[in-house]
């Protein structure tokens, strides 16, 4: 075994040993020097220092119940895999926001009436629709696609993009780009 596949092994072991003593000592420090890469992807990515110690609080528990259970099997260093599940974390949250905030009717399906007619709607549903329609067609296509639980390779084939990778990357993107639109829009700040 190489001399730094020991230190990462021995630092793996240290940081699972006090997580699972928890250890405030060891707590504090991988807050020291992990979650400063954590914010900054999530601030990336439209999130607040509030998201980020929420999401940083969610991935210690995960691999607190992982480590207890026997689950965790560290195949890379501890702050990589740390980092993995805090990203994933953060991206669940996001998909949920949008899931909840964007209404099942924006399927291809819908008729040309007024989006503020469609009947029981929620002015925040309202706010999402009008900023869908901003997107350029393309992001719109692949976001109904998506909202269709059509998988990554199906999107990317009615797309006609190279493989599910890229399907994946723009409907990051689009959604982004509609959080974005969302979360501007001055209508937003009062209906939080």
């Amino acid at each position: 075994m190489s001399t730094v596949s020991k230190m990462s092994t021995n630092t793996n072991e240290y940081y699972l040993k006090g997580l699972l003593a928890q250890e405030d000592k060891i707590l504090e420090e991988m807050y020291d020097q992990f979650f400063p890469s954590i914010l900054k992807h999530i601030r990336s990515n439209s999130g607040r220092l509030e998201d980020a110690e929420d999401v940083f609080q969610d991935t210690l528990v995960i691999l607190y119940k992982q480590a207890q259970k026997g689950s965790l099997d560290l195949n890379s260093r501890f702050s990589t895999y740390l980092f993995a599940v805090a990203r994933n974390q953060w991206y669940k949250r996001l998909r949920d926001v949008y899931q909840r905030e964007t209404p099942i009717e924006l399927a291809p399906e819908i008729d040309n009436a007024s989006w503020e007619e469609t009947l029981g709607e929620t002015e925040r549903q309202q706010l999402v629709k009008s900023k869908f329609k901003e997107l350029g067609e393309g992001c719109q296509q692949v976001m109904r696609l998506y909202l269709e639980k059509r998988s990554m390779q199906q999107i990317a084939e009615a797309m006609g993009y190279k493989d599910a990778g890229y399907a994946r990357k723009k409907k990051c993107v689009c959604q982004q780009q509609l959080i974005d639109l969302v979360r501007k829009d001055p209508r937003y700040r009062e209906l939080k």
